[in-house]
This record gives structure tokens, C-alpha cells and sequence, in this order.
């Protein structure tokens, strides 16, 4: 994990995941789970640290919807739009698992090492990656929901 590794030149890490959908299929031959690493300035943003490692498109402000804040709208091609959503998700070297933040991905500040998962939700889908299921987490399938005290995926 990555919580065991220091930087010396006062960085720290962040892994970041993506997960575009389901995990067991695959786009144009690559899986749909993108894994990066980066060193980073302590008090960067959520935000900040996803343009370093994908294509983003994002409004900077969705105070008219509600939102205090920017709002991500497209991760490497894939948009949000009737169906479709990203949520992100993050675990601290200090938290017992993954917890869904409620605060737009430009307000929180990363100081210590961290991940950070991205997960495109689906509307139509039925299991653990459909809207109201973020419960389970950015990286559950329908496969291994079922069996979580089992499940060999450790992410």
C-alpha cells in the first residue's frame, strides 16, 4: 500500500484510480481501471491532482445547481450526461476504507498520503455501481459484491 512510503523532499503520495464502469469488461482492448501515482505538493486539490493524470473537462462554478464549487463533467472521454455520473472517493492512511466526500473535488486539500478513486456511475445499471449503491465503493463488481469477506480484489 502506499501508506508506508515517505518522501523525503516533504511530498507526499497520492494513487489515483479511475474506474470507467465494469471492471471485468475492456475499452479498445485496456482495462477500464486506470491506476496512477504522483508526488505532490501538500494543499493541492482533488481536482488538481486528476487533471495530472487524465483528460478532464469540468465548470469551474455549479453554484446555479447547487453546487459550491467545480463540478467534473468528462474523465478521458467519458461524460457525464442523463445516465452516466462521476463520483469520487478517498482513503486516507488514517480511515478504515473509502468514504464519499461531500464537498466538490476543488475544496479538498490533500495533506497527507492518500487515495483517490473515481468511479463512472450508470442510472440503468443494477448492482453495486448504479446510482444509490455508491455505499460499496469505487472498484465493487456485480460478481464481487456478493461475496465482499471473500472478495480477492484489494484495492
Amino acid at each position: 500500500m502506499i501508506f508506508n512510503r515517505k518522501s523525503k523532499d516533504g511530498r507526499v503520495k497520492a494513487e489515483v484510480y479511475i474506474n470507467y464502469g465494469d471492471e471485468n469488461e475492456s475499452v479498445n482492448g485496456q482495462k477500464r481501471i486506470k491506476k496512477a501515482e504522483v508526488l505532490i505538493n501538500p494543499g493541492m486539490s482533488v481536482l488538481e491532482i486528476l487533471k495530472m493524470v487524465s483528460n478532464i473537462e469540468y465548470t469551474p462554478d455549479e453554484s446555479a445547481t447547487g453546487h459550491m464549487g467545480s463540478m467534473i463533467t468528462a474523465i478521458d472521454g467519458f461524460k457525464n450526461d442523463l445516465t452516466h455520473f462521476w463520483l469520487y472517493y478517498l482513503r486516507e492512511e488514517d480511515d478504515g476504507g473509502w468514504r464519499l466526500p461531500m464537498e466538490t473535488p476543488d475544496s479538498v486539500l490533500i495533506k497527507k498520503n492518500i487515495m483517490i478513486a473515481w468511479r463512472y456511475h450508470d442510472l440503468q445499471e443494477k448492482g453495486p455501481g448504479a446510482a444509490g449503491n455508491q455505499i460499496f465503493g469505487p472498484f465493487y463488481s456485480k460478481e464481487c459484491i456478493a461475496r465482499v469477506k471473500r472478495c480477492n480484489r484489494q484495492f
